[in-house]
């Protein structure tokens, strides 16, 4: 990444990309490239709203998020979630450049995921991590956005596909299986896969382990069996703990307890907080109240008062 490319892609700055997908729809709002140097160590503890996706595109130096820390070099990509304390640090020998955007998932609840696209969404939503590294592809997104403008500044459709692929790419390989990009989920051969897709597809349902059994052409008795083989643990304890997660992210979208657990699959508000409370340890009032209440505005840059 040299000057010229900061230099083109400085017009992007407060760049809006909003995108429908069919059952979740993304807000993008682009940020700035950020330099940090001897001169600006450290953008200092901080956090959004929004989801902040940030692509490294030179030098090296760490990421500070919530309780832990993590290296970061040219190509790595990381995230932080909304309402989570970060900060972006050098020390006085390392130089670190960064492009970031600002992002909001919205969710239409009466429809399920049909395409690629959406299944990266719904794969990112249900379990991600923190950081990704050697995604140096994604890079050339930035490059093709710094020529096409240069060759066509009079229209953005380019740079918007460009922008909505490098977004889409970033979820997808942040999710913690991917959410399936480029590939034909009908195709798995491996029984724990498609019992996994069809748990992340119909999340917001009320699944039963038969009706999954089914979808991967095996017995409940051999999927359970799987389960406690492979991830110590029974097919309804995975699906909670999946659940619990989703039902996370809506109450950060100030959905009511008893409209979360519709959106979820649960039959009352009560079942939720039991099964919140256990797999979260904290009930749902209380999450909203502890990790909304700070919220402001899309995108603002909040200092970490230690209140």
């Amino acid at each position: 990444m040299n000057l010229s490319l900061v230099s083109e892609s400085a017009h992007l700055a407060g760049m809006q990309l909003e995108e429908s997908l069919g059952k979740y729809s993304i807000t993008c709002k682009v940020g700035y490239f950020c330099h940090f140097n001897l001169i600006q160590l450290s953008n200092q503890p901080h956090f959004h709203n929004c989801y902040e996706l940030c692509v490294v595109t030179m030098g090296e130096g760490k990421f500070l998020y919530g309780d832990k820390t993590f290296s970061i070099q040219k190509g790595d990509i990381f995230m932080a979630d909304p309402g989570v304390v970060h900060e972006i640090r050098v020390n006085s020998t390392q130089d670190l450049q960064l492009i970031y955007f600002f992002i909001e998932i919205r969710e239409d609840g009466s429809t399920v995921p049909k395409t690629a696209q959406d299944n990266a969404v719904h794969s990112f939503l249900i379990g991600h991590k923190a950081i990704a590294g050697s995604q140096q592809h994604l890079l050339a997104y930035l490059s093709f956005i710094k020529e096409y403008m240069t060759s066509n500044r009079s229209g953005q459709y380019g740079i918007k596909q460009a922008l909505k692929n490098l977004i889409l790419e970033s979820l997808d390989a942040l999710s913690e299986r991917g959410g399936g990009l480029g590939k034909e989920r009908a195709q798995a051969s491996n029984v724990l896969e498609l019992a996994l897709d069809y748990i992340d597809q119909n999340l917001n349902n009320n699944l039963t382990v038969r009706e999954i059994a089914g979808s991967a052409c095996v017995t409940a008795r051999n999927l359970e069996y799987l389960f406690k083989k492979h991830f110590n643990k029974t097919i309804v304890t995975y699906i909670n703990e999946k659940k619990m997660k989703l039902a996370a992210h809506y109450l950060t979208k100030q959905f009511s307890v008893s409209e979360t657990a519709a959106q979820i699959g649960l039959n009352s508000a009560t079942q939720l907080t039991r099964l919140f409370k256990k797999h979260m340890g904290i009930n749902p009032k209380s999450y909203q109240k502890n990790y909304i209440a700070r919220v402001k505005e899309f995108g603002r840059r909040n200092q970490n008062t230690g209140l």
